[in-house]
């Protein structure tokens, strides 16, 4: 069934039991039936950081952009409907530990469908599925993961073991776009890597992914963008 509206609720850091605060959307009709749902993490990058325990009005910041962006905007329509999570960081990176923690508090009390948990994340919180994922290895809960800007690292390419499709700025030299062509070359491990890229673009390529506004635009030369990643993210669930 299509989601005919949910509600998008704030945590602030401490008023649960999460590592972080948090947004959290919950679909329409989640209340009035016991399915459980496909979960969608999302993580923010530098500029969306804080500590909601100090200032309860920082945790606003990581509805500025991607789905808790457009969920507050009444914008959001994926095909499918999944609950969403974003945590905020108030560390200076992204820790796989508190992840995973995070995810675990989410699937104890929300009804996760846990063969289709997803991870997508742009700037920093790519680095942070990057390092997550590669933590994980093949524990991972994770089925699938997008990644936008993200700057990663060689040393873990091969230790990623999810499908994932990156996108990035053709020129972007804030997360090298050489450095992301050897990483997508790198994951030879994955079941399943896409690599789309902006020609003339710089680092911020993340609102046009997200808004699925840049479908059909990208390089020719690599992986075209064709499908809404959240189409191409359900495509995957874990056995």
């Amino acid at each position: 069934m299509p989601d005919t509206g949910g509600k998008h609720s704030a945590y602030v850091l401490g008023e649960t039991k999460s590592p972080y605060g948090f947004y959290i959307y919950i679909p329409g009709g989640y209340e009035h039936n016991t399915d459980s749902y496909p979960l969608l993490i999302f993580l923010h990058g530098d500029g969306e950081r804080g500590n909601s325990a100090e200032d309860a009005g920082k945790l606003e910041y990581v509805a500025y952009y991607g789905p808790p962006h457009l969920i507050q905007e009444g914008k959001w329509n994926p095909s499918h409907p999944m609950i969403v999570a974003t945590p905020q960081s108030h560390d200076e990176r992204w820790e796989a530990n508190k992840l995973d923690e995070f995810i675990k508090y989410i699937q104890d009390n929300y009804r996760v469908n846990k063969r289709r948990i997803y991870m997508t994340g742009y700037s920093s919180g790519g680095d942070g599925i990057y390092s997550y994922l590669s933590k994980m290895g093949d524990k991972s809960p994770v089925a699938a993961a997008v990644i936008i800007g993200g700057e990663g690292s060689m040393a873990i390419a091969d230790k990623i073991k999810v499908p994932v499709w990156l996108f990035h700025g053709e020129t972007d030299d804030l997360a090298p776009f050489d450095k992301a062509v050897e990483i997508a070359n790198g994951m030879i491990n994955s079941p399943e890597v896409k690599f789309s890229v902006y020609p003339g673009e710089w680092h911020i390529v993340w609102d046009q992914t997200y808004n699925s506004s840049a479908i059909g635009t990208v390089s020719k030369k690599y992986d075209p963008f064709d499908i809404t990643i959240y189409d191409w993210l359900f495509t995957f669930k874990l056995l």
